[in-house]
């Protein structure tokens, strides 16, 4: 069981979600995505990808495609080059 939620955790579901019911979901805003939300939301999308292919190691090129034209704008640009290395050394993709 998780005792203490990270604030910056806090903070993405408030901001995004909101916090007044379901007409605020999701929510858009204009506040300043910091990198921690901008990595769990590359990873997220990461899920999703594996997901669609069902965790094909030999799909994971186009996992990581989908997610390059999806996220490589804005601050997510800061932190996905990063994390397609890590994926890639994780699963060997050349």
């Amino acid at each position: 069981m998780i005792k203490i939620i990270n604030p910056d955790v806090i903070r993405m579901i408030s901001e995004h979600h909101g916090i007044h019911g379901m007409e605020s979901y999701p929510r858009q805003d204009s506040t300043e995505v910091n990198l921690v939300f901008a990595l769990f939301a590359i990873s997220h999308e990461f899920s999703i990808e594996l997901n669609k292919i069902n965790i094909k190691v030999k799909l994971i090129d186009t996992a990581i495609e989908n997610i390059n034209k999806k996220l490589s704008k804005g601050i997510y640009r800061r932190v996905l080059s990063e994390f397609v290395e890590v994926i890639s050394v994780m699963f060997l993709v050349k």
